[in-house]
């Protein structure tokens, strides 16, 4: 448990080389901040309770499980932006084409002193000299590329299969967690006639289990970078017009097919919600 767990833990210098078996590890983040600041790695009770007092002024954190056993690119550590449509009260849909962020420093798990290592927000990276948009920013197709490369899987078929089990787990993820909202009027309240995107990012394990990190409204899509906004953003936006078009009755029988057939868009979840005062 997480108590046990930082009870047991023994402040221990981050800098230990020493290859045992890690403990188990924990990042705290604040909850209301982003660009990956206020992020720290955890062992104990003793520097959760540092990193608070340091931190008077923020009333709220989230204390994670941190995954020890990332699956790497390149030697690198990264996570997932998966880009989430929820469209009146409500249908959510998936954006297939998702961003693989990476860091710009080989992954050290032994070695929690140094956060450029471990946290793969693009904002935080940035602040690294020579940090290479076209490297470091990825698409599926240079993923399967990677871990052809990496060794990771054996042949393009393999490679493509793990990531068709990618998405569909982020798919999963996704359903499950608009449908635990349901009903929680006082945190969650989809207007009929609207539409909202949100930024989940996820991180994969060595075997290729899927984790939500965190869900982010109003996502920063300079995340995606200068060479890629066409590809991504554009066809994000141009997706999204298309399904909130739809569902007030734009455009006839024959379009609407077209774009079902083409679309980069799947729908993980749809029911029809009544507020509290229906």
């Amino acid at each position: 448990s997480l108590s046990t767990s930082l009870k047991n833990n023994k402040i221990r210098s981050p800098k230990s080389q020493a290859r045992v078996a890690l403990p188990p590890i924990w990042i705290l983040k604040p909850s209301t901040v982003n660009k990956g600041e206020g992020i720290r790695i955890v062992h104990c009770v003793e520097e959760v309770l540092d990193a608070v007092m340091d931190d008077s002024n923020i009333r709220e954190w989230v204390l994670q499980r941190y995954v020890n056993d990332p699956l790497l690119l390149n030697k690198k550590k990264f996570h997932i932006r998966a880009y989430v449509l929820a469209v009146s009260d409500i249908t959510v849909y998936v954006y297939n084409e998702v961003l693989f962020l990476c860091s710009a420093v080989p992954y050290n798990p032994y070695d929690t002193s140094n956060l450029m290592s471990h946290i793969t927000n693009t904002c935080y990276q940035q602040q690294k000299n020579k940090f290479d948009e076209a490297k470091y920013i990825l698409t599926w197709k240079d993923f399967e590329k990677s871990i052809l490369q990496d060794g990771t899987v054996s042949s393009e078929e393999e490679a493509n299969k793990v990531s068709k089990q990618i998405l569909e787990n982020i798919f999963l993820i996704t359903r499950d967690l608009f449908a635990a909202y349901v009903g929680q009027w006082s945190v969650f309240t989809p207007l009929k006639g609207c539409f909202e995107h949100y930024g989940f990012d996820f991180l994969v394990d060595e075997q290729f289990n899927v984790y939500l990190l965190e869900v982010n409204p109003g996502p920063d899509y300079k995340q995606t970078g200068q060479a890629l906004s066409n590809y991504i953003i554009g066809g994000l936006m141009s997706e999204t017009i298309d399904i909130a078009l739809r569902g007030v009755g734009c455009g006839n029988e024959t379009q609407t097919q077209n774009r079902n057939n083409s679309s980069k868009m799947t729908m993980v979840f749809s029911c029809q919600l009544r507020g509290p005062n229906a």
